[in-house]
């Protein structure tokens, strides 16, 4: 483009019957939006256990959780919150309530790992 000329970009007009709504936008973005919140939470875990335990923020050195919050089980399982949400209402998975903050013991997570169908882990 030449000096002195007018650059305006023209958008191409779409017509009115294939614009998504503002509720498909929406849902659109909420989708992302999960996605990306899933994917920041596993980086997070996985970060975390690389640093050394000394540095870990709250954490006696050498010292595991006992109890896990129902996004370190989604993650632990590789699934939704609101799928260990589900296990946890139907039974599948115990849980106990500490005030009012939902935990999962690292034994109700291992017993029912090892309830699920299928050849072992590592067989």
């Amino acid at each position: 483009m030449g000096t002195g000329t007018s650059s305006t970009i023209r958008l191409r007009s779409v017509p009115p019957a294939s614009r998504p709504t503002p509720a498909e936008l929406l849902a659109g973005v909420a989708a992302s939006l999960a996605e990306a919140t899933a994917a920041l939470e596993v980086l997070r875990v996985q970060l975390s256990g690389l640093a050394p335990p000394s540095e870990q923020p709250g954490r006696a050195q050498g010292v595991q959780p006992k109890l896990l919050t129902v996004r370190q089980a989604a993650v632990a399982l590789g699934v939704g919150q609101s799928t260990v949400h589900s296990l946890i209402r139907t039974g599948e998975l115990g849980s106990r309530k500490i005030g009012g903050s939902r935990r999962v013991p690292v034994e109700e997570l291992d017993a029912f790992i090892a309830r699920l169908p299928g050849q072992p882990v590592g067989a």
